[in-house]
């Protein structure tokens, strides 16, 4: 029941929030307070497909409605997906209690689903949360600043700044390459479209792939396009979009 609050809750907050209210704040905290509180007395239980269920809906409260400030948009899927692996670890362990020896691999039982699931809605935060630290790298940790230079009267002092600048020297403009968030993406709704017969769930869960599989494309052209030299005469940009059209 307390799971099933959350659920409309969230639909509710959603909606008012989509057209400018912001009356669903106080409602969505109590519905995340009640969600939370169903998981604290499930964890003593064992779990189960329960609990799952319910940190499910956890997560999704902790990233719906997505805030307007970058910054806490970032700490809301982060949470999501603490949340989430949380849920990803107990689902994997049901369906292994779940599959007898005997039972055929290719056989999908209600445990496959419902971790088919929690990896679709993982692998959806880890898209939108590879999204934000990629259009909003600094919004959580402080930005690496230009060096000092000397200045000369009448020049223009942009490309300086462009080759002097710290994050062009840093991989990903400082992303960890080990916790790549669209590479994980990419994992976990590949497993939510291989454990699911839902049309709908797979189709979801292959939308997701080409999100990810998008902004790792877009990444490897602007890795690209960083590693090409700036000529003098070039005007100052900073992203790729822009410094394309000179170099073609």
């Amino acid at each position: 029941m307390k799971v099933k609050q959350g659920e409309l809750a969230v639909m509710e907050a959603t909606r008012q929030s989509n057209i400018g209210s912001i009356l669903w704040t106080k409602m969505h905290q109590e519905a995340l307070d009640t969600v939370r509180d169903a998981v604290a007395a499930l964890k003593p239980l064992g779990g189960g497909p329960v609990l799952i269920d319910a940190l499910t809906m956890q997560a999704r409260l902790e990233s719906e409605p997505v805030s307007m400030d970058p910054a806490t948009r970032q700490k809301q899927l982060s949470t999501a997906l603490d949340t989430l692996t949380a849920a990803e670890a107990l689902a994997t362990e049901c369906c292994a209690v779940a599959r007898p020896a005997n039972v055929r691999a290719d056989l999908r039982l209600t445990a496959d689903e419902r971790l088919a699931k929690v990896k679709r809605a993982q692998a959806s935060a880890l898209v939108m949360l590879a999204h934000e630290e990629r259009f909003h790298p600094w919004a959580l940790k402080s930005r690496p600043q230009i060096p000092p230079f000397p200045l000369v009267e009448g020049r223009d002092a942009e490309p300086v700044k462009a080759f002097l600048d710290p994050v062009r020297d840093l991989p990903d403009g400082g992303e960890d390459p080990v916790i790549r968030r669209e590479d994980m993406a990419l994992l976990s709704s590949s497993a939510a479209a291989q454990l699911t017969k839902d049309i709908t769930l797979r189709a979801d869960a292959q939308a997701v792939q080409g999100r990810a599989l998008r902004i790792a494309a877009d990444k490897a052209q602007q890795v690209i396009c960083n590693s090409i030299p700036l000529h003098p005469s070039w005007q100052a940009v900073t992203t790729h979009e822009e410094r394309l059209p000179q170099l073609l």
